[in-house]
């Protein structure tokens, strides 16, 4: 399940117009400890059926792509392959209200010269790093006050 994320300017306080108010909540970040791949298969590609035995993994169709993330190391016949990501998860249940925390996680990542892929889900956001730059996005988040918890796997 996806949803919209908010535009840079947004504020996390429902209704408030305010930029200001989006460094007002504080974030915790969790790295997770498996590296993960992001698969791309043609539109009419069948969902590998070895993916649902992951614990986390994500499967997103649309009229022109099948894509899927997994745990690193799965063989699931795709046309492109983007290996070795870091995931960090953000600490919820996040409200749906809220507005500006990928648009933070996004600017300070982007200024941190740090590619990003992000998934969503009804309660948090993750955010995928590649794992060559999971030191340099984890002193960034931090640098902008974002909590990052490391149990030491990938980090």
């Amino acid at each position: 399940m996806f949803r919209v994320v908010p535009p840079v300017t947004a504020a996390l306080n429902a209704g408030s117009s305010n930029p200001s108010e989006v460094r007002s909540v504080k974030l915790v970040m969790e790295v997770l400890d498996d590296e993960f791949d992001i698969h791309r298969l043609g539109p009419n590609a069948a969902v590998p059926r070895q993916i649902f035995d992951e614990s986390l993994y994500c499967v997103f169709r649309s009229d022109d792509e099948l894509s899927l993330v997994c745990r690193s190391g799965l063989q699931l016949g795709a046309e492109k392959l983007e290996p070795g990501w870091a995931m960090l998860k953000v600490r919820g249940p996040l409200d749906l209200s809220l507005k500006g925390i990928m648009a933070r996680l996004s600017t300070t990542l982007a200024e941190a010269s740090v590619a990003m892929f992000v998934l969503s889900s009804y309660d948090t956001d993750y955010v995928m790093v590649p794992v060559r730059d999971l030191t340099p996005a984890c002193a960034a988040l931090r640098t902008a006050d974002v909590e990052v918890i490391e149990r030491g796997t990938l980090s």
